[in-house]
């Protein structure tokens, strides 16, 4: 071999090593025996083949590389061979392999299991050695101990042998303390016929634990065809710093044998638009053939079971049951799915034994997800789009079309940096995707990341190459602009997560620079780059005829922006100029339930729309954890949020919302199709006003429903998750918007007429003539009672009213209904709802009960003074059938303070109204509430 071949070999060694996070130093030394044992780890060379072997096939066809942990990060197992000695499977229950470190595995007495080898290396010390401790544990009478002092400690089990196309795990109980830097956790290789490395998992990491904790490693299926062996490994590893001392125990350990569930993919995205399309088939690959209790379960997206039926009606599949010999058996099913939703298939196995933990029978199980959907084109000038990872080949987007086009989204960012030599082949699939994105109005951003070519000067590969003179890659970006900018208008300077341009002093400099030469070049393309919501704006280019900044910013910030914090940061740059698209990340699904993940999605959706963002783009679509799409292309939960909350508000444009009787909060988004109504409630009720006599109720589901009407008014029920209304009569809701009263606090003078005016506007673009009804809450009067309306089009009136409240009054938010009657076309009768407050102007009450275990009822009173005049009440609790009570409140600052009646033998009053009066001494002021006792 040349030198030259030798030098760029080593420079592909290093590389590789960095990128699954092994340390150089660490992959030239060897793998042990312990004790005594001189097997080597072998070559640079031969680590650096496997290695590239490794990132050409294994991660289209075998998962994971790198070894990834649970939250992304690198996890460093210092070994590309595990050189234990091999050991035959032997199945007992749904283990090949199992130990408690007891006698039987240890059979010279040395205190080290039979068959475990160690690794020693840089950072993993000769002196850090595990031993075999007597000590009674759960699992046995002996446990392994490994004490920590400085350094990490790896070590691997036996080489079991393994049957082709099973499915492999691996589990621990472990017991760790007095540690504060190291983690400890278990791996699972998949080795071939020399120990080679085929593919790897990891368990979670921890550090210390609460009593024995259960380990265990995803699943690996024996698919490669080099697959021989399986081994399972011990890690206690530092982080950032190592620790002096503590003492990890491992009790048990074992390799489970599991069948292989394979499901068909009858469509490549598992999204249909027909229910008589959808059907669940695949392949069972196992070593025993008789599962009774095995059974397919059909669920939505909340886990609420559908439909269910037993794998095979009675008995098992034919086979031999020969658990030394694989044999594949067929299943198919047809489900019956009702309506557009999220649905997942799961199919479960039972296995031999019973798990010592939770004493329920083992068992296996895989599911597969799939969408049914209504067809939905691309949305012309619609607001939100995808990211795409930077990583991504034009190939791998190309095959992205269909989805793409049924996603929902009108916008795309993807990866084009392509350099001035590139091949024509190249430009040409850049440019049939471009003109295929164009053709459906779709508006493309491309991002210049990763670079086409090794750029001179640049020591890092992966970092932020603009920062380097532009002579070494502005012309590739001319290059790429000029070939595609005709159908790209917009490129982003870099990926979406790359933050070296913020605090360059000179970031204004290169965007006018690169800005000048593309357009000296005729180039035409707006500039961007990736910001963080916390920095000041960069400077942009101005356009000489609008005075604008030319350009955008692709705004997103390291932790998830909730709902408030985005509104606010758009309202705080609207005055800025800049084109401003968010990069939306969702939260964590480890770490929040659907329903508030849900939540959280779509009203950042409507936020963002509403405050003004220019573009809203989801970042990390194919991470399930946090996109809408597993790596498989399977459908996560979120993506039916996502689609519905764009088809319904995408390319329409915000008008506010108006009071609806129950407070709900509402948007209405005004469109060439209608207007849509986003609705939700934090207590679930039921919203019952006049909508429109078509309208529809759509969940994030993309479920249809016909609200009930009633009287003309249409019932409409309301929670947390958001749900949109079509079909809304558009006039009556500007009406409703854009009719208020003068004063909506309402003081609490009895008997005493109150002046007030109301305000009422024809929003119609007709004359509008009828006449308006006062309903008021029970104790209140409103004079005139009825108005006559004969208004032009944008015609106001203002009109003069008395309010009186009279003993049946009660204070606190209460909501006043005025009827309108019109001519309005499919409107003839309808209700506006304005809210009032009844109180004494910063002072309210809060009333809450409870049932003692003394069977006392406690009314607790906390009494709000929002002033800064001190105030006195006394305040009476009015009880059925009973004495009443008093209480003082004497001089009351600014603040709370927390009162408590209590009633003996409550229980009889829990549902009976409560009313507490309050009046205030030397004054006209009275407060009055009303309650239901409750447990």
């Amino acid at each position: 071999m040349s030198m030259t071949s030798n030098f760029r070999l080593e420079q592909l060694s290093t590389f590789l090593y960095h990128c699954i996070g092994i340390d150089d130093n660490i992959c030239d030394k060897n793998i042990k025996q312990s004790p005594g044992s001189n097997m080597t780890f072998g070559s640079r060379i031969g680590v650096t083949c496997f290695l590239t072997i490794v990132f050409v096939s294994i991660p289209w066809s075998f998962g994971q590389v790198g070894f990834r942990g649970s939250q992304g990060e690198i996890v460093r197992i210092p070994a590309s061979n595990i050189n234990s000695p091999a050991i035959p499977r032997v199945l007992v229950g749904d283990a090949v392999y199992s130990t408690n470190f007891g006698s039987a595995s240890d059979i010279d007495e040395d205190l080290w299991p039979d068959g475990w080898t160690q690794f020693f290396g840089e950072g993993f010390p000769r002196f850090m050695q595990p031993r075999i401790a007597s000590r009674r544990t759960p699992f046995g009478s002996d446990c392994l101990q490994i004490p920590v002092q400085r350094g990490g400690v790896t070590l691997f089990s036996p080489r079991v042998e393994i049957l082709p196309g099973l499915t492999y795990a691996g589990n621990a109980q472990v017991l760790a303390s007095g540690l504060q830097h190291n983690r400890v956790f278990i791996s699972l290789s998949l080795l071939d016929r020399d120990g080679r490395i085929l593919q790897t998992t990891i368990s979670e990491r921890i550090v210390n634990t609460d009593g024995w904790t259960p380990l265990a490693t995803d699943t690996i299926t024996a698919e490669h065809p080099e697959a021989d062996g399986v081994s399972v490994g011990l890690h206690v590893v530092p982080s950032d710093r190592q620790d002096l001392a503590g003492l990890v125990e491992f009790g048990q350990v074992a390799i489970a044998e599991q069948p292989t569930i394979q499901f068909d993919r009858k469509n490549p995205w598992q999204l249909y638009t027909h229910a008589d399309e959808i059907e669940v088939s695949g392949r069972i690959t196992a070593s025993q053939t008789s599962w009774h209790g095995a059974k397919l379960e059909m669920r939505d997206a909340y886990g609420r079971v559908l439909e269910s039926r037993p794998l095979v009606e009675r008995g098992g599949f034919d086979g031999n049951n020969n658990p030394a010999e694989a044999g594949q058996y067929g299943f198919h099913w047809q489900p019956k799915v009702a309506q557009p939703g999220y649905y997942a298939v799961t199919l479960s196995l039972p296995l031999p034994g019973i798990d010592p933990l939770t004493l329920e029978p083992k068992g296996t199980s895989r599911t597969t997800s799939f969408a049914l959907i209504e067809p939905s084109g691309t949305i012309v000038n619609g607001d939100f789009g995808w990211s795409l990872p930077a990583d991504m080949t034009i190939e791998q987007c190309r095959r992205l079309q269909p989805l793409l086009e049924t996603a929902g989204i009108s916008r795309l960012k993807f990866p084009v940096w392509l350099a001035a030599n590139s091949s024509e082949s190249a430009w040409q699939q850049y440019t049939l995707f471009g003109e295929w994105l164009a053709e459906r109005r779709m508006q493309a951003v491309g991002v210049l990341a990763p670079p086409p070519q090794p750029v001179p000067g640049a020591e890092d590969p992966s970092g932020n190459v603009f920062l380097l003179p532009p002579e070494n890659w502005l012309p590739s970006v001319e290059a790429t602009v000029f070939r595609l900018g005709m159908i790209v208008p917009n490129w982003q300077i870099g990926r979406d997560d790359d933050r070296s341009l913020i605090g360059f002093d000179e970031v204004g400099t290169l965007l006018d620079n690169t800005d000048s030469q593309l357009r000296q070049k005729g180039l035409d393309a707006t500039i961007g780059l990736p910001w963080d919501w916390v920095y000041p704006f960069p400077q942009f280019p101005v356009d000489s005829n609008s005075q604008q900044p030319r350009g955008f910013l692709a705004l997103d910030n390291e932790w998830p922006l909730t709902v408030d914090d985005l509104a606010y940061y758009l309202d705080a740059t609207d005055d800025s100029g800049v084109t401003r698209f968010i990069m939306l990340k969702l939260i964590d699904r480890r770490r929040y339930p659907l329903e508030g993940r849900t939540i959280d999605l779509v009203r950042r959706m409507i936020a963002a729309k509403e405050h003004g963002a220019d573009g809203v783009f989801l970042a990390q679509p194919f991470d399930l954890n946090y996109g809408l799409f597993d790596s498989g292309g399977e459908p996560g939960e979120l993506f039916l949020p996502w689609r519905t909350t764009a088809v319904m508000i995408s390319g329409k444009q915000p008008v506010g919302g108006f009071t609806m009787p129950r407070g709900s909060e509402n948007h209405l988004f005004r469109g060439p199709s209608g207007t849509v109504m986003a609705v939700w409630n934090e207590t679930p009720t039921e919203e019952v006003l006049f909508l429109g006599r078509n309208s529809e109720i759509v969940d994030v589901w993309g479920r249809k429903t016909r609200p009930v009407t009633d009287n003309q008014r249409q019932a409409a029920p309301v929670g947390p998750v958001p749900v949109f209304v079509t079909g809304l009569h558009h006039d009556v809701a500007m009406i409703r918007q854009n009719c208020r009263l003068e004063n909506s606090d309402i003081p609490s003078r009895y008997g005493i007429p109150i002046p007030n005016t109301l305000y009422f506007t024809n929003t119609t673009g007709e004359p509008l003539g009828g006449r308006l009804t006062f309903v008021p809450p029970d104790g209140v009067t409103v004079e005139p009672a009825v108005i006559s309306l004969n208004l032009m089009p944008g015609e106001t009136i203002t009109q003069p009213l008395t309010i009186r409240l009279n003993a049946q009054a009660m204070s606190g938010e209460q909501m006043l209904s005025i009827d309108v009657q019109t001519g309005l076309q499919n409107a003839p009768l309808f209700s506006i709802y304005q809210p009032i407050h009844i109180g004494g102007g910063d002072v309210s009450i809060d009333l809450s009960t409870r049932l003692n275990r003394n069977d006392e009822l406690e009314v607790y009173q906390a009494f709000i003074n929002e002033g800064q005049t001190p105030v006195s009440f006394t305040c009476t609790l009015y009880i059925p059938n009973r004495p009443l009570q008093k209480m003082q409140v004497r001089n009351q600052g600014f603040g709370r303070s927390d009162y408590t009646y209590t009633i003996p033998n409550g229980w009889p009053l829990l549902g009976k109204p409560l009313r507490v009066v309050a009046k205030e001494a030397d004054s006209q002021r009275v407060l009055k509430y009303e309650l239901t006792a409750t447990p």
